[in-house]
């Protein structure tokens, strides 16, 4: 998991880069975790992550880090459960 409590502190350092000069007014905090391979319906298994973003500085905390972990993991258990049911019934569909 990648975690970023202050965007604009690690950009300063060399250690975050913003995709978009507009990002910098918006993209405070993030965090990043990566689900493995997930279905899709039109292209099969691909990687998959969860990405949540906050416009507040400093709302992700390395100290919470552990916690995060252990929610988004659960949560993201049910997003790939989610996609390959909507995977599984697409094919039906087109059978």
């Amino acid at each position: 998991m990648i975690l970023v409590e202050n965007c604009q502190e690690s950009a300063a350092k060399g250690e975050f880069v913003y995709m978009h000069q507009d990002q910098k007014t918006y993209l405070k905090s993030i965090i990043a975790y990566y689900l493995g391979n997930v279905f899709s319906d039109s292209t099969g298994e691909v990687a998959g992550a969860i990405s949540i973003d906050s416009d507040c500085p400093n709302l992700f905390q390395q100290a919470e880090c552990d916690k995060l972990r252990r929610v988004i993991a659960e949560f993201g258990q049910r997003i790939r459960f989610h996609l390959a049911l909507m995977a599984l019934l697409t094919k039906k569909e087109e059978s």
